[in-house]
């Protein structure tokens, strides 16, 4: 990985930031495997390619219109970054506040996002990165 990739994966939050569908689809390959936390909440996930994270976007969308995501951490690990990230926003529905901590574990190839892993736990994810025991 580069300082470009890391760069990416700060564009990547942006386009999240700005609900920037578009923008955000441009840097995850075409057949990227995403599997964000909500998969282990639901059955649609993981989910495969630009089409199944358009119907990530739209579900997640629908239930937190406010969702917002801040980076705490990335660590540039070659062809991954590992990264801490805090997650904030209100149900549509029910008004309710949360705020979750995640961790990404992201494999990268040429600037593109070839698989995205959350995980729940520092622990879990330093384990998916290969970065444990």
């Amino acid at each position: 990985m580069s300082d470009d990739d890391v760069q990416q994966y700060r564009r990547l939050a942006t386009a999240f930031r700005e609900r920037d569908l578009d923008g955000f689809l441009s840097i995850f390959a075409p057949d990227a495997d995403f599997a964000p936390r909500s998969t282990a909440l639901d059955s649609d996930g993981p989910f495969h390619g630009h089409e199944g994270i358009r119907r990530w976007w739209a579900g997640m969308f629908a239930i937190v219109s406010d969702y917002q995501a801040e980076i705490d951490e990335i660590r540039d690990l070659g062809d991954v970054t590992f990264s801490r990230v805090r997650l904030i926003g209100h149900g549509i529905e029910s008004g309710a506040p949360f705020e979750q901590t995640q961790w990404h574990v992201v494999e990268w190839q040429g600037g593109t996002i070839r698989r995205w892993r959350t995980l729940g736990t520092e622990a879990e994810a330093l384990e998916a990165a290969g970065l444990s025991g």
